[in-house]
């Protein structure tokens, strides 16, 4: 009887594992989906010399940044790594870590939602690495794991009937595709659309702050110090009705981030918050307006904590 079940279990393992390797690896995925965007940051973060303005997070850096003005206004080329939350707050700061360079300025703007229940990554992690394999090397805690665990199964079988109905496993559309982004990794395609925001909300109501988030961020910002390097935190931008619904959290969020990093924080959230008529299709997306503003905002927070000056590197 045992025999037979265990049997069973490794037949079933089998099944699993073929279903596994047919989706991840034959199934082709598109050369200009949005997360393919991925590999030319990277190839930017390892090429262009430094000192540079590194700006690392989710899509608030994607969609919600003027890197022009920045090179501009600073003198610096610029790399802008955000692409997705969802592939977790431990997993953006090691990919980049390895890159930093001697006088880079590292600049951090993290969605609210990475110090909670996105901390360890979600379904865009496991898509990223469909991409990026080399990226598997930046998996360091069990929580990572078992969040690839969960999420692989209902992956796949989204990539195969995704495949199966458009000819396509991934995500390309007018707005969302590779060559959407400028050369300094700026997506460009949505600026001009008009305001789509529909309210979802942020939170769960009993999601914990992940306390690991401190020791994470304040270990990186050690090894980028390290590197004679210099790294900030600043805010992201956020629409105003969401703002209002967590201010509280976010409140909290800042406040003991203040008490416990080792490096500074520049930014007031109050600074960050936007109408509804300045967004596109998220809480964290800025229309042209928008994203100005909020390059504009990030300039004046830089200057203003004195880590660097207009014309500073011309």
């Amino acid at each position: 009887m045992k025999k037979a079940i265990l049997k069973t279990i490794l037949f079933s393992l089998i099944i699993l594992a073929s279903c596994a390797l047919i989706n991840w690896v034959l199934i082709p995925n598109s050369p200009n989906a949005y997360q393919a965007a991925k590999l030319d940051k990277l190839r930017m973060l390892s090429t262009v010399p430094a000192p540079r303005i590194l700006l690392v997070g989710g899509s608030n850096l994607a969609f919600s940044i003027d890197s022009d003005l920045l090179h501009e206004t600073f003198g610096l080329p610029v790399v802008n790594m955000g692409l997705a939350k969802s592939v977790g707050l431990e997993y953006l700061l090691s990919e980049t870590l390895p890159f930093i360079g001697p006088d880079d300025v590292v600049v951090l703007a993290f969605e609210y939602e990475l110090f909670y229940d996105l901390f360890y990554g979600s379904d865009g992690l496991i898509v990223e690495l469909q991409y990026v394999p080399s990226g598997f090397k930046h998996l360091h805690s069990l929580g990572q794991y078992k969040m690839f665990a969960s999420k692989f199964g209902p992956i796949m079988q989204a990539k195969f009937t995704g495949y199966i109905r458009t000819g396509s496993a991934s995500l390309t559309n007018e707005i969302y595709r590779r060559n959407g982004f400028n050369q300094y990794g700026d997506l460009v395609t949505h600026l001009d659309e008009p305001p789509s925001f529909e309210p979802r909300g942020l939170f769960e109501e009993n999601t914990p702050f992940n306390a690991d988030a401190v020791d994470v961020l304040n270990a990186f910002g050690a090894a980028v110090q390290a590197a004679g390097a210099r790294v900030v935190l600043t805010a992201p931008p956020l629409v105003d009705v969401e703002y209002d619904a967590h201010r509280e959290r976010i409140k909290a969020i800042y406040g003991l981030l203040a008490e416990s990093l080792e490096f500074p924080i520049i930014s007031d959230p109050d600074d960050y918050v936007f109408p509804l008529d300045a967004m596109y299709d998220t809480a964290y997306h800025l229309l042209r307006e928008g994203r100005s503003q909020r390059t504009r905002q990030l300039i004046h927070d830089l200057e203003t904590a004195g880590i660097i000056r207009s014309g500073e590197a011309m």
